[in-house]
């Protein structure tokens, strides 16, 4: 038996949307929530959300613009960042925890069309 139109497009929609944003030309945007890992310095760690002017907070480091960029473009600028603070390889890891600023509309054969 194969699945109707409706099923597939509840298993789409009940896909987590993080899923998506791991991807390496995906686009920081306002309102993401960033999880930014410095290893072996976790006074630099943080989990932040993108503000509305498209920084996020950076401990010891400041206001870091994020929005519009990609995730090893943002990486590459807080390298340089930190880069006054910590000498030979900093090594970086950003994952987007939660996307606000990518959103799915559902139109079509569907019960309530949304956004």
């Amino acid at each position: 038996m194969r699945p109707g139109p409706a099923l597939v497009l509840a298993l789409l929609v009940s896909l987590p949307l993080p899923a998506f944003s791991q991807a390496p030309d995906y686009l920081i945007g306002k309102g993401d929530q960033l999880l930014i890992t410095v290893w072996g310095f976790p006074e630099f760690s943080t989990s932040a959300t993108v503000r509305d002017d498209g920084a996020v907070g950076i401990p010891l480091v400041g206001d870091t613009p994020a929005a519009g960029l990609r995730k090893e473009e943002f990486s590459a600028s807080l390298r340089r960042r930190l880069a006054e603070y910590i000498q030979g390889e900093i090594r970086i890891t950003v994952s987007v925890l939660a996307s606000s600023s990518q959103r799915i509309t559902v139109l079509g054969a569907v019960t309530r069309p949304d956004s």
